[in-house]
C-alpha cells in the first residue's frame, strides 16, 4: 500500500461508526485508530494491541495473528470474523480481520470492532454505516476496488448470519413483513410460512463440540439453500432455528418441499472435520399464510414446531388449508 492509499485507508475508516484499528503483526504496535476507538481509549499509538484494548501483558489466546500474518494472506485477502468479550468495558464485540501491506513493507492487520451486546444498537449503526461507505466506494473505487468490496462486507453483516450466510433473524423479519404484505394484497398468491429446528442441536454440542455443532448449522443452511427455490425466503432466526417463507405453494407442494427436506436430512450420514457418520434430524411447524402479521406467523409456525417435538421430534406438523 503506497501512501494514498493510506490515506484513502484512513479517510474511510474515520467515516466508519465503529471501532477501527491497524496493528504490526510482528510487535504487535498499534500503528492506527480511527477516530471513534481514540475518543473512547486516547490516543494509545504504538502501544501494544493486547494491552491498551484488553488490559493484557501478553497476546490474547484469541489473536488471529497466525492465521493472518503470511503474504498469501495479505495478497489473498483472507479474513476472519469472530466474536470476543472484553473485560475493559465488560461489552461483547464481533472482530472482523484482515491482513494488508501498510507503508514500511509492514504486514499489518486491520480490524473492525464492532459492539454486539446490544444488536439492535449496533444494526443501525452498519445503517449508518452502508450508506458513508457507499458514498466512499463510489467516489474511489476507479482507485481502489478494495473499497468496493468493503462496503459490501459491511452490508453483508448487518443482512446476513456471519456463520451461515443466510439472512438473520432482523433481516428475514424485515423483508418477510413486505413480502406477506404483498401476498395478502395480491390474494390469488397461495404461501406458507415454516419454522424449523435441528432436534437435539446441544446433545451434537455436548458430543462432538461446538465447532462440529458449527458445522452441522452450515450444512443445514447449504441444504436449505439446495432444497428451496430463489423466490423463497430463508433465514436463520437464532441459535438452531430456522425460518422460510414458500411463495406460490398450495398445502401439497408445501408438503411436498418440506417433508423431502426432512427426508433428506434424516438419510445424510456426515463426515466433519474428522468426525464420522454424524445424523440428525429436523422439526417443521409450518402454517398458511393469511391476513396475519410477520409476528402473528412465527408464533403459529413455532406452536406447531414444539407440537411435531412434543409428537417425537424428526417430523413435519403443518395447518392444512
Amino acid at each position: 500500500m503506497n501512501s494514498e492509499e493510506n490515506g484513502v485507508f484512513k479517510k474511510l475508516f474515520d467515516l466508519i461508526p465503529f471501532y477501527a484499528y491497524v496493528v504490526d503483526m510482528e510487535s504487535y504496535e498499534i500503528l492506527y485508530m480511527n477516530t471513534k476507538l481514540q475518543e473512547k481509549i486516547g490516543d494509545n499509538l504504538n502501544g501494544k494491541c493486547y494491552k491498551v484494548l484488553y488490559g493484557y501483558d501478553k497476546p490474547c489466546i484469541f489473536c488471529k495473528i497466525g492465521e493472518l500474518y503470511s503474504k498469501e494472506a495479505a495478497e489473498s485477502g483472507k479474513s476472519v470474523v469472530h466474536e470476543e468479550f472484553n473485560d475493559i468495558d465488560e461489552k461483547w464485540y464481533r472482530l472482523e480481520e484482515r491482513a494488508i501491506y501498510w507503508p514500511g513493507d509492514k504486514i499489518a492487520k486491520y480490524s473492525f470492532a464492532i459492539d454486539i451486546s446490544n444488536e439492535k444498537e449496533s444494526q443501525n449503526k452498519l445503517a449508518e454505516a452502508h450508506a458513508n461507505l457507499m458514498l466512499q466506494s463510489r467516489e474511489l473505487e476507479s482507485k481502489n476496488a478494495l473499497l468496493h468490496e468493503m462496503y459490501e462486507k459491511a452490508k453483508d453483516m448487518s443482512e446476513k448470519d456471519y456463520l451461515t450466510g443466510l439472512y438473520n433473524r432482523r433481516y428475514f423479519q424485515e423483508i418477510g413483513s413486505k413480502l406477506i404484505s404483498n401476498i395478502i394484497r395480491q390474494r390469488d398468491i397461495p404461501a406458507y410460512f415454516a419454522m424449523l429446528d435441528i432436534d437435539h442441536f446441544k446433545i451434537i454440542n455436548d458430543e462432538y463440540g461446538h465447532g462440529i455443532g458449527d458445522e452441522v448449522l452450515k450444512h443445514f443452511a447449504r441444504m436449505l439453500e439446495a432444497s428451496f427455490r430463489s423466490s423463497d425466503l430463508v433465514g436463520r432466526l437464532g441459535g438452531e432455528e430456522f425460518g422460510i417463507i414458500l411463495i406460490n405453494v398450495d398445502y401439497k407442494d408445501a408438503v411436498r418441499f418440506l417433508e423431502g427436506l426432512r427426508q433428506k436430512i434424516e438419510n445424510q450420514k456426515l463426515n466433519l472435520n474428522g468426525a464420522e457418520n454424524i445424523n440428525y434430524t429436523i422439526s417443521i411447524g409450518a402454517v398458511k399464510v393469511r391476513n396475519n402479521e410477520m409476528n402473528t406467523l412465527l408464533a403459529n409456525a413455532d406452536s406447531l414446531m414444539y407440537q411435531a417435538k412434543r409428537e417425537g421430534r424428526n417430523r413435519l406438523v403443518i395447518e392444512k388449508e
